[in-house]
């Protein structure tokens, strides 16, 4: 479910979807930047077909009817790329942080 607040993010599936990013991010993260597209569409086809029994889609609900329709591939895809981005920055900074504590061990 595409939205802010608790009731989205407790939904289950948004739980399950963020499972999945977390688990691509270090991937996608080191994939070249014209990879990272292609890469995100994966990420949306796992989400998608994640089980027989269950359609899972990426929904946002609309405001004038209350209804909750599919956004589609595309829009998809940014959402996707976005989560995998989130906490970029501080995923780098232990990854270096590893590696300096790895080499330094490694003088020894």
């Amino acid at each position: 479910l595409c939205g802010r607040g608790g009731a989205t993010n407790s939904h289950p599936g948004n739980r399950k979807f963020r499972s999945i990013v977390v688990a691509h991010r270090e991937s996608y993260l080191a994939a070249k930047k014209k990879d990272k597209p292609s890469y995100a569409q994966y990420v949306v086809g796992l989400v998608r077909n994640q089980s027989p029994s269950a359609k899972c889609r990426f929904l946002k609900k609309d405001a004038n009817s209350d209804k909750w329709y599919d956004i589609g591939d595309e829009k998809a895809k940014e959402k996707v790329a976005q989560a995998l981005r989130e906490g970029a920055a501080q995923l780098r900074r232990d990854q270096k942080r590893k590696r300096r504590e790895r080499d330094d061990g490694s003088d020894d």
